[in-house]
């Protein structure tokens, strides 16, 4: 078995490392010096973020969470597979490496001592946003994120700053576990369903009445949002006429 690790920028060739004996620790931490010592000339002292099936892998995790699953489901589709076929080939397990900024000095210490074994602490634990700094996100990307998530759920300067991370807390976690809706209650798409058919209604005018006798090609939230585009037209003609 190996690890491939794939590049965010196409200018770094593919890399490929052994996995470690089973039941040897390996943090996410030693695999970024390994890619660093592997890339010195890309990844020194770049930000480094490992991600495997969309999820952003903290530091202080280890590959065995990644791996375990992976191996025990190619053992098992081995196991099932009829006498002759390739079920004995080399397992690759492939992780997108996202190369970002430089990293001071202190942001490579920290990054270091993230694999070390936890120190208790008498500090609050981080809350919202500010747990996305354990997966490898930045200050500035973590501001980011947060204004843009302010603009969005109507978070203000005046909001109290504990109910706001308490929000973010919400939004994270019923990101993961209700992957369905959104965190206002809204089903998945809704959004982009709207803005399809208003622009829809809105450029084709009254052709896009055509479309409404189409059910298969519309949902009934974009068909009303297609009425709602039409109407928008018809008004605009109107008041350019008139005024």
């Amino acid at each position: 078995m190996s690890l491939a690790i794939r590049f965010s920028r196409t200018s770094i060739p593919d890399l490929r490392i052994p996995l470690p004996a089973p039941g040897t620790p390996c943090p996410v931490t030693s695999l970024k010096r390994q890619i660093r010592k592997a890339r010195p000339e890309d990844t020194a002292r770049r930000r480094l973020r490992l991600i495997h099936a969309g999820r952003v892998l903290p530091d202080t995790a280890d590959l065995s969470t990644v791996v375990r699953p992976i191996v025990e489901q190619h053992a098992a589709a081995t196991a099932d597979s009829p006498i002759g076929d390739d079920g004995n080939e080399p397992l690759t397990i492939w992780l997108h490496c996202s190369v970002g900024d430089q990293l001071t000095d202190e942001e490579l210490s920290r990054e270091t001592d993230a694999g070390s074994p936890p120190i208790p602490s008498t500090l609050p634990q981080p809350m919202g946003f500010d747990r996305l700094r354990s997966a490898g996100f930045s200050e500035q990307d973590i501001e980011q994120l947060r204004a843009q998530f302010s603009r969005l759920h109507g978070v203000t300067g005046d909001t109290d700053s504990d109910a706001a991370r308490r929000l973010e807390e919400r939004w994270i976690d019923e990101g993961a576990t209700a992957p369905d809706t959104l965190p206002d209650g809204s089903p998945v798409g809704v959004y982009e369903d709207l803005l399809l058919g208003t622009v829809v209604g809105f450029f084709l005018g009254l052709l896009a009445l055509f479309f409404l006798r189409e059910g298969s090609i519309f949902s009934k939230r974009q068909q009303m949002a297609i009425i709602a585009g039409i109407i928008i037209n018809v008004s605009f003609a109107i008041l350019r006429v008139y005024y």
